[in-house]
């Protein structure tokens, strides 16, 4: 994996970043897929029985699943700390 770096960003790069992240916050943003998910619904069906109290929601598992796939992808996630972007 790719040692990470600091990045300074100048002002108005820091306005525009706060403005793309407040219009996507108010637009949703969907995504359609036809998916096989038989063994996931079993899964979420079998860990609401066993955990009681403790809810797992669908959205959670998928989380859970996909995020692997998201780690090493170019732009898919940047922290932004003071005044750069990691």
């Amino acid at each position: 994996m790719a040692e990470a770096f600091a990045v300074k960003i100048s002002r108005i790069r820091k306005i525009i970043a706060a403005r793309v992240t407040e219009a996507n916050r108010m637009v949703p943003h969907l995504l359609a897929a036809d998916i096989e998910s038989d063994a996931l619904l079993e899964l979420h069906q079998q860990l609401q029985k066993s955990k009681g109290d403790t809810h797992v929601s669908l959205h959670d598992l998928l989380i859970k699943f996909l995020r692997p796939s998201l780690d090493g992808c170019a732009g898919c996630e940047h922290p932004m700390v003071e005044n750069e972007v990691y």
